[in-house]
């Protein structure tokens, strides 16, 4: 297939969906700028597609891109699913997502609050840019039962001359709901391009990042008008919010209460040497045509055994770190005389200047405009007579400056044996904020940040990082460490240390509705402290850890969905397990966790939280395709799930629906022959357990009936 044809091929899927990263490739989405979380880790089986690719806060780190094999997520294309530990939504794909599992949020400055869709967002520093010599497409499309349940997602990379290097990545979500007024469209839309120098002084990346969301609401199932007639189909299921009709914008809903959130960000970032050697190899040979720009380093670091990067690195890689790599060695083939006796060279230093800067608009607008029919909903909430609108705005103009050392061997060491590396930063973030009706106001953030690494030797490494808030959010700073030891055949160690006080959010403080004020609050800071560690046995499939969590000023939002804070101290100890067990054909993947919450009225977690999944795989019809036919189990133990309130897009508590052990059943077949990998499956197998009752995970918000879902994915590399 001819290089122009992969462009062609991302056209025509663009067209007919218009403007989403496969459903099973790194990075996950929601992935931002801070810290991954242990519980976040999974295992992955060694890929066998060589494409590698790196993210431009880390591009000295490559990555091998892990998806050929028929995979335990392949067939959860749910952004809310498959890998790690899965999220609950509002029922219905693409709607807006909680854990289950506690986790610490990254907070660096400023923040708006606005966090419900992030697992459907791409940052402009998870577009991948992949070290390629030909044209490299990967599309795959899911559906469900109806022509308006698909998830359609394109990754393309190609190259443009010796130096330039393209990539796009793309999702689209579109889902008219099940029930009324349930609709869901989701975006996220990533391009990049890559420039790099051929004396590798220098490398420029420029990206443009597009996510958007629109929904519609209907408040949740009215139990209190389900009979048994209504109940037969999701259809004709009463809902709180029955509104009047009026067209969802290009989804094909009826209705009035909707919520638009849109985030655009354009970027351009670049790298310069300053001090050091430069790429360190024979004269330049003449690249073949369209031939793409070097990779950043020759060598590729081994995947980890968890989630094809290595947890340490990963966060180097959100922390923004640079590693330093060189790994060619100067020869002379031409030389007559024997070759000197090898002499160690003496350790180098090279210096590195990082910039990026950076525009985004975001906006976030909700509306009703059926409030005649919608008044008992709303409450206090209900303001205006004539509809509720609630808009809010902000403009960022970034500014990041990074200067950078690192000790270096100069005869080509490798990044494992890089001996240390220390990195220090400024970023100014200049924040023009409007939310109806107060005047525009204008914001400015000044972060000192830095990290180090140390390792001593090739079996240990201590990455640190480090930022501290100046101006506006005076005194937020963030503190973590990650150490890693390889024990060899005896495993792997992982420790980790963090700790981070940051302002409330701006939703959190102060919110309007139809121009009126509705709260305004002065909260304290909140302080977060997390200690974690993990062993694992890569060889056996098992891993064993924990964390704790300590959590003061602690910020939620009660029942009636107004901001409060805690004045006491919150507890969270965690303990999981994973184990994968194997015998022939036959699989069995098991994660189960423990955790409490020293305050279940204030953050309410469900105690016990299990994943299994039992499944044959092997090679059929000759060994020429592979098979894997298998069952997903997912489960939690009963507790008070927190409810949404879709006004001002936040969760908060409830003290009246208690769910949990309603285990979601699926059962699946996924095949693959050489590039081509489809599945089909059954979603809601636990409906026949229970077939007189709604399945909820979110208060109100019922999972849909039994379907079957199928999906295809096609890959392209020439």
């Amino acid at each position: 297939m001819r290089p122009l044809v992969h462009l062609y091929l991302f056209v025509f899927f663009f067209g007919i969906f218009g403007p989403g990263t496969l459903w099973a490739q790194a990075p996950p989405r929601g992935t931002t700028t801070g810290d991954s979380g242990f519980l976040e880790q999974i295992f992955v089986e060694p890929d066998t597609f060589d494409v590698s690719y790196f993210y431009v806060p880390n591009p000295k780190v490559l990555i091998s891109y892990d998806d050929t094999l028929l995979s335990n997520h392949f067939h959860q294309p749910q952004p809310s699913r498959g890998q790690g530990i899965e999220r609950i939504n509002l029922g219905n794909v693409g709607t807006p997502q909680q854990q289950l599992v506690f986790e610490p949020v990254f907070r660096r400055g400023y923040d708006i609050g606005l966090h419900q869709f992030d697992g459907y967002y791409l940052p402009s520093d998870s577009i991948p840019f992949y070290v390629i010599d030909k044209a490299f497409t990967d599309a795959a499309f899911a559906q469900g039962r109806t022509q308006q349940d698909q998830i359609l997602s394109v990754d393309f990379s190609r190259n443009f001359g010796p130096q330039v290097n393209m990539s796009i990545d793309f999702l689209r979500i579109n889902h008219a709901g099940v029930y009324k007024n349930q609709a869901a469209k989701n975006t996220a839309l990533g391009t990049g391009f890559w420039y790099h120098h051929p004396s590798g002084t220098y490398d420029g990346y420029f990206t443009f990042t597009h996510n958007s969301s629109f929904q519609g609401h209907n408040g949740g199932i009215d139990t209190s008008s389900v009979t048994t007639t209504n109940r037969s189909e999701e259809g004709t299921v009463p809902v709180l919010l029955e509104g009047t009709k009026m067209a969802f914008r290009g989804v094909g809903a009826d209705a009035a209460a909707e919520t638009r959130y849109q985030k655009q960000e354009v970027a351009y970032a670049h790298y310069f040497r300053l001090v050091g050697p430069r790429e360190n190899q024979p004269r330049r040979r003449k690249r073949k045509k369209g031939a793409g720009p070097p990779p950043p380093s020759t060598e590729v670091p081994p995947p980890d055994t968890l989630t094809g990067v290595d947890s340490l690195e990963v966060t180097a890689l959100t922390d923004g770190t640079t590693e330093v790599l060189d790994t060619m060695v100067r020869t002379d083939s031409s030389a007559q005389i024997p070759p000197p006796q090898k002499v160690r060279r003496p350790w180098k230093r090279e210096f590195l200047v990082f910039h990026k800067i950076s525009y985004a608009n975001n906006w976030y607008k909700f509306s009703d405009i059926s409030l005649a029919a919608d008044s008992a909903y709303y409450g206090r909430y209900q303001v205006h007579n004539q509809g509720l609108r609630h808009y809010i705005r902000e403009r960022v103009l970034e500014n990041t400056f990074r200067i950078g050392t690192a000790r270096q061997d100069g005869g080509g060491r490798t990044a494992s044996k890089n001996r240390g590396k220390l990195e220090v930063g400024l970023i100014h973030r200049l924040i023009r904020l409007e939310q109806e009706p107060v005047p525009t106001q204008t914001l400015n953030n000044l972060l000192l940040t830095g990290n180090w690494k140390f390792a001593p030797t090739p079996q240990i490494q201590l990455l640190t990082y480090a930022h501290y808030s100046l101006l506006q959010n005076i005194g937020d700073y963030h503190l973590s460490g990650d150490l890693q030891i390889d024990l060899g055949q005896l495993g792997v160690f992982e420790a980790r240390a963090q700790q981070q006080l940051y302002a409330p959010s701006h939703i959190q403080n102060r919110f309007y509705v139809t121009e009126s004020l509705v709260w305004e609050r002065d909260f304290r800071k909140t302080f977060e402290t997390t200690l974690a560690a993990t062993y694992r046995l890569p060889q056996f499939g098992t891993e064993v850890g924990g964390q704790y969590h300590l959590i003061n000023n602690y910020i939620y939002f009660d029942t009636i969905a107004q901001p409060q804070q805690s004045a006491t101290v919150i507890n969270v100890p965690q303990i999981y397990i994973r184990q994968n067990f194997s015998l022939g054909v036959l699989h069995l993947d098991n994660t189960f966790v423990w955790q409490f919450s020293s305050q279940q009225d204030l953050l309410p977690l469900p105690t016990l939280y299990g994943k299994h999944q039992l499944y044959i795989r092997g090679r059929i019809f000759r060994k020429v395709m592979l098979a894997r036919l298998g069952i997903d189990v997912q489960w939690n133990s009963n507790y008070l799930p927190n409810a949404y309130q879709h006004l001002f897009g936040q969760f908060h508590l409830q003290e009246t629906e208690r769910y949990g052990f309603q285990p979601i059943i699926d059962l699946s077949l996924s095949i693959k022959v050489k590039t081509v990998r489809a599945f089909v499956k059954t979603e809601n197998l636990n409906q026949f357990l229970r077939p007189n009752d709604f399945i909820f995970q979110t208060p109100l918000h019922a999972r849909p009936y039994f379907l079957i879902r199928f999906g295809l994915s096609w890959r392209f590399l020439n």
